[in-house]
């Protein structure tokens, strides 16, 4: 949606979701579903990107629906299984419009009622979910120390938070990485970025932003320029 993306890859009536979200999202997950006549049981998977809890608050409730297993990186374990809480470094600038406006819209939407997610699979480079997609896991940290993508078929790229189409603490939009200050090691997530300019991707779908349709390396050399 305008804050936070997740992705459902459907093939003949089953469905892997790509990232879970807030809370409040289950909502329109169960939606998706509907409008594809499809039961909630259809999701075999839940793959996550990362550990934050933007991108898993909704696992627990997918969980009780359809029994599906989660994969999730297993450098970002810990962050996982911990609770939510408010960084430093993130809080101080959280003060502009654009951030205020997208704690707002997490406040709205449940982030305080997320919990952590243990008891998933833990995710390496290069494996793939034997799943609907046989999406393969690409490691990329700097965002988290986990943080990774998935690729499936035909060049489509999942990003997560490596590349992000919108900055949700400036507003600012195009190929990017996340500002520095929300990322665990920025020059290690400017590096990552050599692995999405290698996947051979040309549709990326990012965790926050509209998708980039286009050469992956034509979205990293503009997230380079972009990104401090």
């Amino acid at each position: 949606d305008a804050d936070v993306n997740w992705w459902l890859v459907v093939d003949r009536g089953s469905a892997v979701l790509v990232d879970a979200g807030l809370p409040a999202q289950h909502r329109q997950l169960r939606a998706l579903l509907d409008g594809l006549g499809l039961p909630p049981e259809a999701i075999e998977a839940v793959v996550v990107t990362h550990g934050h809890v933007d991108h898993l608050a909704c696992i627990p409730a997918v969980r009780a629906e359809s029994g599906a297993e989660v994969h999730l990186p297993r450098g970002d374990r810990a962050l996982a299984a911990s609770r939510p809480g408010l960084d430093p470094k993130v809080l101080a600038h959280s003060w502009r419009p654009a951030a205020l406006r997208t704690g707002l819209s997490y406040l709205r939407q449940g982030v305080r009622r997320a919990t952590p997610v243990v008891d998933a699979r833990d995710l390496d480079d290069g494996d793939v979910i034997d799943a609907p997609g046989r999406l393969r896991f690409l490691s990329a940290p700097g965002h988290t120390p986990g943080s990774g993508m998935f690729l499936g078929a035909d060049g489509v790229l999942f990003t997560g938070d490596v590349l992000v189409t919108l900055d949700p603490f400036s507003g600012r939009r195009g190929p990017r990485t996340l500002p520095a200050f929300d990322n665990t090691d920025h020059a290690q997530a400017l590096a990552s970025l050599d692995v999405v300019a290698g996947s051979g991707g040309t549709v990326l779908l990012p965790g926050h932003g509209e998708p980039w349709r286009g050469d992956a390396a034509t979205a990293v050399a503009e997230a380079r320029r972009v990104s401090r």
